[in-house]
């Protein structure tokens, strides 16, 4: 049986594991007990998520409920019911509101207090039929959300269809809580599986199941993303290291990548390579003639002579 989602508890203590069944497995890492199985949901899980102060975690589930756990009890307790099942769930990082997407184009808050949830975005797009001037609305599916570490920023992940149905567009939405405008991220040709912000809050990265990956900075979203599209296939999953140094993707066909975040670890793997540094010509044709010349391999020639 496929094991579909996994989560390590804040203190690594403890695995969770989700397959094609309905129940949940807790692992203890420091003990070679077997899983302990915990029932309570109907159909499949979604997506889990550790609350930050480690007390548990929360549960989502295509029988439209969230559920909340106790990683060292096992006790299950039902939170909520919905009109609709969460595809992607992530909490704030103070741990206060729970943010969860749906493929009916639904994006919902879910205050961790008293368990009560608000729509606060839905998306959909307006298409002309064939050969006619009546339009129709057609509910985007979102596959993918993430909560900003520090701000009041949310992030999610758009597959665009058009009214029959087809997958025409990825875009990646940031919504800001506080004034509601949202900003769009284009760039990948199908849906977005999984959001990440870096845990400095500095980058966005995307997995796309176009088998592209893309990098925004935060505060420049509106400059072209790093682009890493030489996966050879869709890309499930994505997140950085603690230190905000590394990106590491998980892809369909088996393969785990990384990727420096930091230019300098770039350069610190790059250098050594190279015989040379970039000629000025060079430098003005591939970096800019308004970017004043530097070296950019300090310990290497300008010229091989």
């Amino acid at each position: 049986m496929p094991n579909r989602v996994l989560a390590l508890s804040i203190d690594e203590k403890y695995l969770i594991n989700a397959s094609d069944s309905s129940y949940i497995e807790i692992i203890n890492l420091s003990s070679s007990s077997k899983p302990q199985r915990v029932l309570g949901h109907t159909r499949l899980v979604t997506d889990i998520k550790f609350l930050p102060d480690n007390s548990g975690f929360i549960t989502a589930s295509a029988d439209r409920t969230l559920r909340f756990t106790n990683q060292e009890s096992g006790q299950s307790k039902k939170i909520l019911t919905l009109p609709y099942d969460l595809k992607s769930i992530d909490i704030s990082p103070d741990g206060k509101q729970l943010a969860g997407v749906s493929y009916t184009g639904k994006v919902v808050t879910v205050d961790l207090s008293n368990y009560s949830y608000k729509e606060i975005w839905t998306d959909e797009s307006t298409i002309k039929l064939n050969d006619s001037t009546k339009s129709v609305k057609v509910f985007n599916r979102i596959l993918s959300v993430a909560w900003h570490p520090t701000k009041p920023l949310l992030a999610f992940g758009v597959e665009v269809i058009n009214d029959k149905g087809r997958v025409v567009r990825g875009v990646v939405k940031l919504l800001d809580l506080q004034t509601r405008k949202i900003k769009e991220l284009t760039g990948h040709k199908s849906g977005i599986a999984d959001l990440a912000f870096s845990p400095d809050g500095l980058l966005l990265a995307s997995a796309g199941l176009d088998s592209k990956l893309q990098m925004w900075v935060v505060e420049h979203e509106e400059d072209l993303p790093i682009i890493m599209d030489n996966n050879n296939g869709s890309v499930w999953h994505v997140d950085f290291t603690n230190d905000s140094r590394f990106l590491i993707a998980s892809c369909n066909d088996g393969e785990i990548r990384i990727w420096p975040t930091d230019p300098r670890i770039l350069a610190e793997q790059v250098c050594p390579k190279m015989e040379r540094n970039m000629t000025k010509d060079e430098w003005d044709s591939y970096v800019g003639k308004d970017i004043g010349y530097e070296s950019t391999c300090r310990s290497l020639l300008i010229k091989d002579f």
